[in-house]
C-alpha cells in the first residue's frame, strides 16, 4: 500500500512539471548501410532541417558523432553538436515545409523526409485558441 501511495505521489507531484510545456526536440531514427550491409560503429552525422530543395536551412546541428548499432542510429533534433538546445523554438514552424537531410561521413543522403505531426501537436494545434474560465471553455474546440 506505502508503495502505490509513493508512486501516486511521484506521479501527481510531476505530472504538471511533465505536461507544463511542449518538448523542443524530435527524436529522428533511422539505418544506416555501407555497401549494403548494416553498419556498426560511430560515425559524423549533421542533420539539418532546410527545405524541400535543401537551399534554405532552418536549423542544424552541426557535426556530431553517432553511434549506430547494427545499422540502426537515432538522434534528437532540436540539440546541438554541444548538447545544448539548438535554436527549435526560434523556427517560425508555421510558416515552413520542413524537411530532414541528413549527412554522414560528408555524404549527404537522399532523399530528404519531409517532417510531419505527430498526435501531440495536432492535440495542441486544436487547443491552442482556447482559453479557460473557472469551470467553462470558450474558444473553437474541433
Amino acid at each position: 500500500m506505502k508503495t502505490i501511495a509513493a508512486a501516486l505521489s511521484l506521479i501527481l507531484a510531476l505530472g504538471p512539471a511533465a505536461m507544463a510545456a511542449a518538448p523542443q526536440r524530435v527524436l529522428y531514427q533511422g539505418t544506416l548501410r555501407r555497401s549494403g550491409a548494416l553498419f556498426t560503429g560511430n560515425a559524423a552525422f549533421t542533420f539539418r532541417v532546410t527545405d524541400a530543395s535543401g537551399g534554405t536551412q532552418y536549423w542544424t546541428s552541426g557535426s556530431t558523432v553517432v553511434a549506430v548499432n547494427s545499422g540502426l542510429f537515432r538522434y534528437p533534433l532540436g540539440i546541438t553538436n554541444t548538447g545544448a538546445d539548438g535554436g527549435f523554438p526560434s523556427v517560425s514552424w508555421a510558416s515552413i515545409d520542413p524537411y530532414v537531410e541528413v549527412t554522414v561521413d560528408g555524404t549527404v543522403l537522399s532523399p530528404r523526409e519531409p517532417m510531419v505531426s505527430v498526435p501531440y501537436a495536432l492535440y495542441n494545434l486544436n487547443i491552442a485558441n482556447v482559453n479557460k474560465y473557472g469551470d467553462s471553455m470558450i474558444g473553437p474546440l474541433t
